[in-house]
């Protein structure tokens, strides 16, 4: 993977991570990560693993 797609995928990741931090009582469902990481659903759980070592469920 190019360092250039690696880095955007971590910003992305930590953009969702902190606004699961802002949200932690919120319904907090695929469709909405997605959204808010600007990936798309297709991709989210691929993406989310590879930069976080956890699935996101």
């Amino acid at each position: 993977m190019k360092q250039e797609t690696l880095d955007s995928h971590k910003k992305a990741v930590n953009r969702l991570v902190d606004y699961i931090n802002l949200h932690l009582h919120d319904s907090l469902d695929l469709p909405i990560l997605a959204e808010v990481a600007n990936i798309s659903e297709y991709h989210f759980h691929r993406i989310f693993k590879n930069i976080m070592g956890e699935n996101v469920r």
